[in-house]
């Protein structure tokens, strides 16, 4: 869905530095500055910045394939039998509504790569010619990848669920990085940028939580993926944990540190705001799978996991 908000004009007005390209009003870690010199800190968040931008533009240039890819599944065979109980008039509306979902994602691949563009700075596997949506190549790429893996790990003929799940989980993160990056920025252009996203993001979340109650998914699937589900939203459950445990695993040998460190880091309000929001969106469409599970039962559930001894699979890319 097109926006009235001029994003392109915005981004040409506005100038964007990589330690701090979104203008906002403190560190995305200040709570770093109580266990690590500055150097370090800003080493880090420049890393971060970097590894988000180039996620993001992936993350767009991938599932502007991908959802077409569920869209002509739909069509064809009502996803393996998920929609068989849907009539042709709603089936096609889903469709519909994901083609205007892939107009918002090659937008937003777009955006991304406006603000990379002015930036002006090297990412490392930052490759715009080849993550192209009509790229041929590319293309297969997505679609061989998709039948091997969920989420960066190997998953042996991937359902509907695994994908399904999987994309409701980055993009509710996309919209609470997107929301915490709204309010927090002190620039009123980059402020508008964000709102563009978030009503994006918004629509998409409601549009993919609709679909998920709309679906007949079989019991066993729900068994196979239920893990499977809970390590993919922990994975984000903070703004940027996986990076963070892989930077402090690097200069800091003490796990008792790293994990205190980490525990103090994510306790301001920024964070607590954007976990809340991140787990508040994650429940919604988990509760569909298990609707006896509470909003309260299911952060403790997250809450309950040690991090720092999670082996990390990666982020969709």
């Amino acid at each position: 869905m097109k926006t009235d908000i001029p994003v392109f004009d915005l981004i040409d007005q506005c100038e964007f530095k990589i330690a701090d390209p979104f203008d906002l009003n403190a560190r995305l870690f200040p709570a770093l500055e109580q266990s690590l010199p500055d150097k370090l800190i800003g080493t880090f968040e420049t890393k971060v910045y970097k590894t988000w931008l180039h996620l993001g533009f992936n993350g767009e240039s991938l599932v502007s394939v991908f959802y077409n890819i569920i869209a002509d599944r739909l069509q064809q065979d009502r996803y393996d039998g998920y929609f068989d109980h849907l009539s042709d008039l709603e089936v096609d509306t889903i469709v519909s509504d994901f083609r205007s979902v892939v107009e918002d994602e090659e937008r937003h691949r777009e955006i991304f790569y406006a603000i990379i563009k002015k930036l002006d700075v090297d990412i490392e596997g930052y490759q715009p010619d080849f993550y192209d949506p009509n790229n041929k190549d590319y293309q297969e790429s997505v679609a061989n990848g998709i039948t091997k893996n969920v989420m960066g790990e190997a998953v042996d003929n991937p359902t509907l669920l695994d994908q399904l799940t999987a994309i409701l989980t980055i993009e509710t993160y996309l919209l609470a990085t997107f929301s915490m990056f709204y309010k927090t920025t002190t620039n009123e252009n980059k402020k508008l940028i964000f709102k563009s996203f978030l009503q994006d993001e918004s629509r998409h979340v409601a549009h993919f939580t609709r679909l998920l109650k709309q679906a007949r998914v079989p019991k066993e699937h729900i068994d196979q993926a239920d893990r499977r589900i809970i390590l993919n939203i922990l994975d984000n459950s903070n703004f940027e944990l996986i990076a963070l445990i892989k930077y402090l695993r690097d200069i800091v040998k003490n796990k008792d540190k790293q994990s205190a460190i980490i525990n103090n880091v994510y306790k301001d309000t920024f964070h607590q705001t954007f976990k809340h929001i991140y787990l508040t969106k994650c429940w919604q469409f988990y509760n569909i799978l298990h609707p006896n599970v509470s909003e309260q039962e299911f952060v403790k559930i997250i809450d309950d996991f040690d991090v720092l001894n999670l082996e990390y699979r990666g982020r969709l890319q």
